[in-house]
């Protein structure tokens, strides 16, 4: 097994603790580590600054920021999910349906 393949994720939180995770660990399993209430209540990540979906894998060493209903983003965030969400009801009771995104 290649020294890549089995090292693990080291997530660097706003506080400044580092959480050690196992390769292949998402922001969810981040979240979840900390504890049960976070691993609820967040909705997406910063890592490394960018906004990501909380079940992608986490690179072997980033900053990590868990995004809850908290932050001033969330909002945007929701309803970003719900427009998504409502197009694709649109599509399947009208699949000719133009939808602007």
């Amino acid at each position: 097994m290649s020294q890549q393949a089995s090292a693990n994720v080291r997530a660097r939180l706003p506080d400044g603790k580092v959480l050690e995770l196992p390769a292949g660990a998402t922001a969810h399993d981040a979240a979840s580590s900390i504890g049960p209430g976070l691993a609820r209540a967040a909705l997406a990540a910063r890592v490394d600054g960018e906004l990501v979906d909380l079940h992608r894998p986490l690179p072997e060493s980033c900053e990590l920021v868990l995004v809850t209903e908290r932050d001033p983003e969330a909002l945007e965030l929701l309803r970003h999910s719900a427009a998504h969400v409502l197009a694709t009801a649109v599509r399947r009771h009208r699949p000719d349906a133009e939808i602007g995104f």
